[in-house]
């Protein structure tokens, strides 16, 4: 593995290391009385929604990215059901559960075993497979 991708394994660890951070001393903060999160419970979702997000943008190969597809869309559904978007409970859109797995598979298929970020003679690969 090269220096760069190295550094971006790092960043990418420090970067959802301080999201939990953050999490856990705002639901301290909940716990000591200093700060009210109310119905913060109904967002856990954008939890799953994130690592997904952070899984597309840092995907180096279809693997990676397929599975930051299905976990993004899998965070919206859990998102839609929480706030009750369009009036849907779980027991009506399981199908999306469907949908999110074979929309990952269809990015893995898609990009196959490509990886990018490592290009022989220096640059970032960006593009290129």
């Amino acid at each position: 593995m090269s220096d760069t991708n190295e550094a971006k394994d790092r960043s990418g660890g420090i970067a959802m290391g301080l999201v939990l951070i953050l999490i856990g001393a705002l639901f301290l903060a909940d716990r000591f009385g200093l700060m009210d999160l109310g119905d913060v419970w109904d967002y856990w979702p954008l939890l799953l929604i994130a690592y997904g997000l952070v899984k597309l943008v840092t995907g180096r190969n279809g693997e990676a990215v397929g599975s930051g597809v299905t976990w993004t869309i899998f965070g919206l559904w859990f998102l839609a059901v929480q706030l009750g978007w369009h009036g849907l409970s779980y027991a009506d859109s399981w199908p999306l559960a469907l949908v999110a797995v074979g929309s990952g598979m269809v990015v893995r298929a898609v990009i196959g075993h490509r990886t990018w970020g490592d290009t022989p003679g220096g640059g970032d690969g960006r593009g290129t497979f």
